[in-house]
């Protein structure tokens, strides 16, 4: 029993933890980028490198409104292949862990 209880909680938490990252929906040649499980009302930045770990450069800041949200960044050249990123400038603070409030 205390098994099944213990594993349920990891499952939940691992869920909610999947769930509360930054998604990269749909990015289209001509530059349209969308994400989901944003916060409203919060800042963002969109980064490009040319390769996974970096550097990454700032292409544009948004504030979002909404849960779901697209930019138009303009056509992506052939010849620039690379990696996008979307990063939440203004979250708050992690709480450390165990700390319930």
């Amino acid at each position: 029993m205390k098994t099944m209880i213990i594993l349920t909680g990891t499952l939940v938490l691992g869920v909610s933890l999947c769930c509360a990252q930054l998604r990269i929906a749909q990015f289209g040649a001509a530059g349209h980028l969308t994400w989901t499980n944003a916060v409203g009302n919060a800042a963002y930045r969109v980064e490009f490198a040319p390769a996974f770990k970096g550097p990454y450069r700032t292409l544009t800041n948004v504030v979002s409104t909404a849960f779901t949200n697209s930019i138009q960044l303009g056509p992506v050249p052939r010849s620039s292949f690379g990696f996008y990123r979307v990063v939440w400038t203004d979250a708050p603070p992690a709480a450390p862990l165990g700390t319930w409030e």
